[in-house]
């Protein structure tokens, strides 16, 4: 039974079976004319589409990082020493963004060039697939197809704008693949140098890559089987030059172990095997930790964002490889195909286990693994390429254009969904029913419709001549606009301001959850609530429903007081403070003891409401009684245990933690 190409001999491949036109550089190298038209189709679109995206939410972080390695190379600058988390992590990719910028004279860094610099290391990554898919299934179109794959992931495409960490590494991961590839087939000791440098350089971005190291070390180690003692030695020269030069290219991307390697070394790993900061997400309907995430967590993510026939063609190739070694399972050996296959099964089953079982911290869906996807990709075309080379003539077209027609709803997806491609989910989800989507998996954590909302509200305010007050996250992506749109805006830290709510960690059931103040702009992907646009003003009118809820809160009798006064009515906890400042209301987090922490929110001062960095998002509003100003938060609290309250705080009065009481001594929200 053949996989998808032809029978070969121990040192070669389907690839050696090619004529010479097939090989990239040589006289005939315009038969990959269809994937570089292609692919130089996507990167003209990717002009047009990339003014749609905002500003990512670790954009700033990742390219100062980038200023700051090339200021340290050249001698400029030793910032980066003094970067608690940064100076640890590999930023080649924004390094080199950073450097271009700096030849080409560039001053001012422009998000647009950036982003499409990204799209375009992206393609390069799409287009070493397709010339691995060439060589491992000796078919140009399903080579085309493996590339069509990847490319028109709504997720990954969306991402390959503006994500400067998880593409980039899946182009890098990809080109090691194909260089991999080629050092197991040419058996060169400078093949394999080159092989441990670039997959030691990736390593620095996402240590996932040791593992692919790790992985052709191996099956560099079965060519010593029935080897001459002459072969033998070639496979130890080159596994001495792949180690080697994996260290250099590692110590290359972290240049803050120059000085003293194994002691800082140590440091990096002591961080990143204890990080500090567990991030949560929303996952089937539960707020979990990102370290106490469930065995589920990867396999439903990847399966339900991932487009359905990709999944069905992948374990075809699965199903025929497994087949295929339980027949012959010293194939492995002396079949180069057979164990390149071998090897791109077991990136996708070792890394997953890996990060299962002994990565602390997976979030923000499965994007820490997006890398891969080209292996997947990869296993979808052998599938294929198995069930063309295995039936009939007519059901061979049949699995070819089905292929093909699948690829239609995912790109029309993407074309409908953007810019929000980054949040595409497949039919295996309730996507119809409105808000459901939303109550179980979070949407947007990028904060790339930022950019959107802030186009609505300068269309809300058009004829106004006086600066538009936004609060500070809402603020995040005004970079990404034109110099006189961004004129028209001033941040504000109170409550007469835009704001915007990307429901994250919540949303269950329609309502707006922590938005008191009703929305005046809704954005519904997938008929749920992607963010919600809204403004806070003092509302000085009598008779509203701030000034109702505010007398039913008075009505029942303080459970805590002071310089605030906290309310609770059976179903609503409600803080009230008078002649309050904006940064009065906090309602904090629901700790593991049954607590709630209400009161002033002082560190560091100038916090707020809805700022986008407070540990639990809250109701609140602030209104005219009066000749004073109210601050009223509320959050529904339908417990029937009774309270008990104490001061907390180092001032004796900043707040309130209110404890239930179950007589026992503990507490459970």
């Amino acid at each position: 039974m053949e996989y998808g190409y032809q029978a070969v001999d121990r040192k070669g491949d389907a690839a050696s079976k090619l004529p010479r036109r097939a090989w990239p550089g040589r006289r005939g190298a315009p038969a990959h004319a269809p994937a570089v038209g292609i692919l130089a189709f996507f990167f003209v679109l990717g002009m047009f589409a990339v003014d749609g995206y905002g500003l990512y939410v670790d954009y700033q972080l990742q390219r100062d990082a980038g200023r700051r390695m090339v200021e340290y190379l050249l001698g400029e600058n030793m910032a980066l020493h003094r970067h608690e988390h940064m100076r640890c992590y590999g930023v080649v990719f924004e390094a080199v963004l950073h450097g271009a910028e700096r030849a080409l004279g560039v001053t001012t860094s422009s998000i647009s060039t950036g982003y499409l610099l990204g799209h375009g290391f992206f393609l390069v990554g799409v287009f070493a697939c397709y010339l691995l898919a060439v060589r491992l299934f000796n078919s140009r179109a399903i080579a085309l197809l493996a590339m069509l794959f990847l490319v028109c992931h709504p997720r990954l495409y969306g991402h390959s704008f503006f994500n400067s960490k998880d593409i980039p590494f899946l182009s890098m991961f990809m080109i090691g693949l194909l260089l991999a590839h080629w050092a197991l087939r040419q058996g060169g000791v400078g093949a394999f140098a080159t092989v441990g440098a670039w997959l030691g350089l990736a390593s620095t971005v996402r240590p996932m890559a040791l593992l692919l190291l790790g992985l052709v070390v191996l099956a560099r180690c079965a060519d010593v089987v029935g080897a001459s003692r002459r072969e033998r030695v070639r496979v130890l020269a080159s596994l001495g030059a792949l180690t080697a030069l994996a260290g250099v290219g590692f110590l290359a991307g972290l240049p803050y172990l120059w000085g003293d390697p194994l002691p800082r070394l140590a440091e990096c790993l002591a961080l990143f095997s204890d990080f500090p900061t567990v991030p949560t997400s929303f996952f089937l309907g539960e707020l979990i930790e990102s370290d106490a995430r469930p065995l589920s967590y990867i396999p439903v993510w990847a399966g339900v964002t991932t487009p359905p026939f990709v999944i069905v063609l992948t374990l075809v190739g699965g199903l025929v490889l497994c087949v295929r070694l339980a027949a012959r399972p010293r194939a492995v050996l002396h079949d180069a195909a057979l164990r390149f296959q071998v090897l791109l099964a077991a990136c996708v089953l070792a890394t997953v286990a890996v990060a299962t079982f002994l990565v602390g911290s997976i979030y923000d869906d499965w994007r820490h693994l997006y890398f891969l996807y080209g292996p997947l990709c990869l296993g979808a075309a052998g599938g294929l390429a198995w069930l063309c080379r295995n039936a009939a003539g007519t059901l061979a077209r049949l699995s070819r254009a089905v292929a093909a027609v699948g690829l239609v709803p995912v790109v029309a997806w993407a074309a409908l969904l953007h810019p929000h491609q980054h949040v595409y989910f497949n039919f295996l989800v309730d996507r119809k029913t409105p808000e459901r989507l939303r109550g179980q998996f979070d949407l947007d954590y990028t904060y790339v419709p930022h950019k959107e909302a802030l186009k609505v509200v300068l269309k809300l305010e058009e004829g106004n001549t006086e600066q538009i007050p936004v609060l500070p996250l809402i603020a995040t992506s005004m970079n990404a606009l034109p110099v006189e749109a961004r004129e028209r805006f001033v941040v504000r830290s109170d409550f007469s301001a835009y704001f915007l709510y990307n429901y994250r960690g919540y949303g269950r059931g329609p309502d707006l959850g922590p938005m008191y103040v009703e929305p005046i702009h809704v954005r519904k992907v997938f008929s749920n609530s992607l963010y919600a646009l809204a403004r806070a003003e003092v509302d000085a009118a009598e008779g509203t429903r701030y000034r109702e809820h505010y007398l039913a809160a008075l009505s029942n009798p303080p459970i805590a007081g002071g310089r605030f006064s906290l309310h609770w009515d059976g179903t609503w906890l409600t803080y009230l403070r008078k002649d309050c400042e904006p940064g009065d209301i906090y309602f904090g987090r629901v700790g593991g003891g049954g607590q709630i922490y209400v009161g002033e929110w002082r560190d560091p001062p100038g916090r707020y409401l809805h700022y986008h960095a407070f540990p639990f998002r809250h109701r609140g509003v602030v209104f005219q009684e009066g000749r004073s100003r109210v601050c009223m938060a509320r959050v529904p609290w339908q417990r029937n245990e009774p309270f008990t309250a104490g001061q907390w705080g180092a001032d004796g009065g900043s707040g309130w933690r209110v404890e239930v009481n179950r007589g026992d001594g503990s507490g459970t929200p």
